[in-house]
């Protein structure tokens, strides 16, 4: 994994590594999609609390394709 893809693109932190809860195996550590903030990835938190409500906020809007 690269260095740019390892951090989110909003906080600067490191992305969320997702296990399978009953093995412990990595299935993804891509971190999550971080548009329309950004052409980036970001970490859950990040996803949550600033992603999340910029879409819902443009969803309302009208402007979510």
């Amino acid at each position: 994994m690269n260095a740019e893809m390892s951090e989110c693109s909003i906080c600067k932190g490191p992305l969320d590594v997702k296990r399978h809860p009953e093995t412990g195996e990595v299935y993804w550590d891509q971190g999550e999609n971080a548009q329309p903030i950004n052409d980036g990835q970001c970490c859950v938190k990040c996803n949550v609390n600033v992603v999340l409500p910029k879409r819902l906020e443009l969803m309302r809007k009208g402007r979510m394709h």
